[in-house]
């Protein structure tokens, strides 16, 4: 069994590597498909979170796959004003 510390230390040792491996595994590399074939398709966030696999992939990109049940907290993020102070961000 090998340590987190050893794990990170492996993949970040040679990124460009990791990666590339990574991007070759069969369901990423389907995921990654999916998401360039309809990202741009996407004109509301209304479609963006109806889409469920389009919105599952956003999600595992960005390290939050685990609230993918959230749509009605990623909804108000999406839909928030930056320039707000009182908008949620």
């Amino acid at each position: 069994m090998t340590s987190t510390y050893l794990s990170f230390r492996v993949y970040t040792q040679d990124l460009p590597r990791s990666l590339s491996v990574t991007a070759s595994r069969p369901d990423v590399a389907r995921d990654t498909k999916y998401y360039q074939d309809n990202i741009g398709k996407i004109t509301s966030v209304d479609q963006f979170l109806k889409d469920r696999r389009l919105f599952s992939i956003a999600m595992k990109a960005h390290g939050l796959d685990d609230m993918t049940f959230a749509t009605a907290f990623m909804r108000k993020v999406l839909e928030s004003d930056l320039s707000d102070t009182k908008s949620l961000q």
